[in-house]
């Protein structure tokens, strides 16, 4: 790694230095990603939401939250930052469950809105049942009439609070939450095994020095993940606005199968 990396980490200037072997190795892998960023946002744009479609405007904005988190996604992954992408990846597979259970379902998005008001009331609780200064002015805005308004709406609309893995089943994608999700959640919470990326183990098991760099090898398949889940996303965003784009979808998801598909023959 060049000196200054090791004295300014991922925010080194310029990135050049490290960024290049990603860049030239996965050039057409990040032509791909990049291609189908701008296929999407051409349908996004191209769709029509209209201001009093309550369903069209949460399934419009969850769609670009997706595609937020997937640009995040190719960002941090071109810069070698692995953990970090796989975090990014994790919260772009849970919105893409989200929109693809609500496209799915025609009352789910009315179950979406009125979920939140168990957010609501928890975060309150939270704040009511500690003292920590930090807490202090929160607390005494938290008036009675609030409280009350709080437990009418939750008896009149009985809301409940949907689970990752029910919404993946309402999706379709129930195959993901099994085989993927688990994964990317250690990164979230940073189980011991994790902290393994920043160690250099020998042949005999032991540590031999702390490994902190960018990340080569996990980067083609983070890259791809978040292209096919941005496409499955896409797909259900494409069954509820009827944009004409099924057939770029279906185009995009087979070059992101094709390049899988190279990756895992390289390493068979």
């Amino acid at each position: 790694m060049p000196a200054e990396f090791d004295n300014n980490g991922f925010l080194a200037v310029p990135h050049s230095v490290f960024k290049a072997p990603i860049s030239e190795n996965y050039k057409e892998m990040l032509e791909l990603a990049r291609r189908i960023n701008r296929d999407f946002h051409d349908m996004l744009f191209q769709s029509d939401v209209r201001n009093r479609d309550r369903e069209a405007i949460i399934l419009a904005t969850l769609f670009m939250r997706a595609l937020e988190h997937y640009q995040a996604a190719i960002i941090i992954a071109e810069n070698g930052i692995a953990s970090s992408a796989r975090v990014t990846v994790r919260a772009l597979m849970e919105v893409t469950f989200r929109l693809r259970a609500i496209a799915t379902e025609p009352e789910m998005y009315q179950k979406f809105i009125a979920e939140d008001i168990l957010y609501r009331r928890d975060f309150i609780n939270n704040i009511l049942n500690n003292d920590y200064s930090m807490l202090k002015k929160a607390k005494e805005n938290v008036t009675n009439e609030i409280l009350d308004r709080i437990d009418a709406e939750i008896k009149e609309s009985k809301p409940r609070k949907y689970k990752i893995k029910e919404l993946s089943q309402l999706a379709g994608m129930h195959d993901w939450y099994v085989g993927v999700y688990s994964l990317l959640s250690k990164a979230v919470h940073t189980p011991v095994r994790e902290l393994e990326d920043y160690l250099e183990i020998r042949e005999d098991g032991e540590i031999g020095e702390l490994k902190y760099a960018p990340q080569l090898s996990e980067i083609p398949r983070l890259i791809l993940t978040a292209a096919e889940l941005i496409s499955y996303a896409a797909a259900g965003f494409e069954q509820r606005f009827q944009t004409g784009f099924a057939s770029r979808i279906e185009e995009n998801m087979a070059l992101v199968h094709a390049a899988s598909d190279l990756i895992d023959g390289s390493r068979a």
